[in-house]
């Protein structure tokens, strides 16, 4: 079943809107759920957050920023194109029922999320603030929405090209300190934002809720790579969020596992390579702690699929195979993820200088090799030699 786009707008030059028809989503979704899309049987699944439905009408609104390989695709679809999935609603409804005063505070793109949050407090009767912060006035998204359904509107922009310069926690202290209380704060948005919001919020002894986006594969709670520690307990993101309560959420965690990047390491003769890759994850560790690896060793054309290589920000192989290593080229290509057929040395050289956050490395192949990878490889992939 393909589901059509109804509507696409550009917000501004790098997010841009979709509404998509999608009637049995739109008949049970609330705010703090989300939808996991497919663009077609060759695409990735990949979460987005509801900002918006309408039941009448049967349709479903996302908004996305074009950063990635699918959302760059789907952005050069339009209006009368199809997405062949469109899953959901996924995750837990925000509990916004019984709330008289809210401050709800949105940071960047996390406004698209916080929007529905204030649009269903507004229709329960509740006194609404909105807080959101952008980079400069050319960010700025969903500002009239956003004022249709709050009582008051505060946009602050880094720069101040709006007339309003600092963060959102600068203008919720300012709130606070004029004297205004609230039953429960909301904060959407990158991770130190939220986090700041908290550490104030907790001073003035105000309920906050935070919504948690780490990264998704399935959504329903089977791959675990959403994982978030939450009151000193495992939660998943997908099933028991994406909100939860912000003075619960082990944030050191979660930044920890934002630098914690992970390397698959595939070797085909388990006779010549099995003591070296027994060895190797306790090797890397000592060479950079934030690596994890995973190892697999034998015919890896059962073992290795797109939904393990997706999970990867690296793959390096010691393949005597030339079919198999055509295989994970592949699906490394598909999946976006740099590799390197180089074996034992190419792994450490991987692991000792693997940038945390960022798609680049060194390895300690040879420049003629280094070129191949530059052309075998689909996403930008800054290498340079390892000296080391």
């Amino acid at each position: 079943m393909a589901y059509a786009i109804l509507r696409k707008e550009d917000l501004n030059p790098q997010i841009f809107l979709m509404e998509i028809h999608a009637p049995a989503v739109a008949k049970k979704a609330e705010p703090g759920q989300f939808i996991i899309l497919r663009i077609d049987e060759y695409g990735e699944r990949v979460p987005f957050t509801i900002a918006d439905f309408d039941r009448e009408k049967g349709s479903v609104t996302i908004i996305v920023q074009a950063v990635g390989k699918t959302t760059k695709d789907l952005s050069k679809l339009e209006a009368g194109d199809t997405v062949l999935d469109f899953a959901g609603p996924l995750g837990m409804p925000t509990p916004l029922e019984n709330l008289k005063k809210v401050a709800v505070i949105g940071g960047g793109l996390g406004t698209a999320i916080a929007y529905p949050q204030a649009k269903k407090l507004k229709a329960l009767g509740a006194e609404v603030t909105v807080i959101a912060g952008f980079r400069s006035t050319d960010f700025i998204i969903l500002q009239d929405e956003m004022q249709a359904v709050s009582d008051k509107l505060i946009i602050t922009t880094d720069d101040g090209s709006n007339g309003i310069q600092g963060f959102v926690t600068d203008r919720l202290k300012e709130e606070l300190e004029a004297g205004e209380k609230y039953d429960e704060v909301i904060a959407i948005g990158p991770l130190m934002m939220m986090r700041a919001v908290c550490k104030l919020t907790e001073q003035h002894g105000i309920p906050t809720t935070v919504s948690m986006n780490p990264v998704m594969i399935d959504g329903t709670g089977m791959c675990g790579g959403c994982r978030v520690i939450v009151g000193g307990e495992t939660k998943f993101a997908c099933v028991d969020g994406p909100d939860f309560d912000g003075f619960l959420v082990d944030f050191d965690e979660v930044e920890f596992s934002n630098l914690t990047r992970s390397i698959l390491f595939c070797s085909d003769d388990a006779t010549k390579h099995r003591y070296k890759v027994e060895t190797a994850a306790e090797s890397i560790k000592k060479i950079n702690p934030n690596i994890n690896v995973t190892t697999i060793v034998g015919d890896i054309s059962y073992q290795v699929g797109l939904g393990l290589i997706r999970k990867m920000n690296a793959v390096v192989g010691c393949l005597d195979n030339r079919w198999a290593r055509y295989s994970l080229n592949r699906l490394c290509m598909r999946a976006g993820v740099p590799w390197v057929d180089g074996g034992i040395n190419a792994l450490e050289g991987v692991a000792k200088v693997f940038i945390p956050g960022k798609n680049c490395y060194a390895c300690t192949l040879e420049p003629s090799a280094l070129e191949e990878l530059k052309k075998r490889t689909s996403c930008a992939v800054a290498i340079k030699r390892n000296e080391a």
